[in-house]
C-alpha cells in the first residue's frame, strides 16, 4: 500500500510529493498533475491550471482546464469586477463569459 504524501495550503490548493527529477519543486500542486495527465502533456511554462468550478481542491479532470497565466488572470479580474460591479457571482468560468 502506497501513502501519497500530500498537504492543503493556506489557500486551498492540494499539494502533493513528486519525487520525480522533471519538476523542480519537491511537492506540486495535485490540479498540475491532473491536468497533465488530461492532455497528456506537461504544461507549458506560461500555462496554469484553471478550476471551472472555483473549488481550489476539486481536482477531478472535467473542473480542469489549461489557461496561459495571462489568460487566468484577465479571467479572475472580469470576475471581481462582474461581483463587484453587477452584484453577481459566476457559478464557473463559462458562465463568467455571460456578464462580459
Amino acid at each position: 500500500m502506497t501513502s501519497t504524501r500530500q498537504f492543503k495550503s493556506r489557500d486551498g490548493y492540494i499539494y502533493v510529493y513528486n519525487p520525480i527529477q522533471a519538476y523542480p519543486q519537491s511537492y506540486i500542486k495535485r490540479a498540475t498533475i491532473t491536468l497533465e495527465q488530461k492532455i497528456g502533456r506537461r504544461l507549458q511554462p506560461h500555462e496554469v491550471p484553471h478550476h471551472i468550478n472555483h473549488v481550489r481542491d476539486d481536482d477531478t479532470p472535467e473542473n480542469l482546464e489549461a489557461l496561459s497565466k495571462s489568460e487566468h488572470s484577465r479571467l479572475h479580474m472580469k470576475e471581481m469586477l462582474a461581483k463587484r460591479y453587477l452584484k453577481q457571482e459566476p457559478v464557473s468560468t463559462r458562465e463568467t463569459q455571460k456578464y462580459l
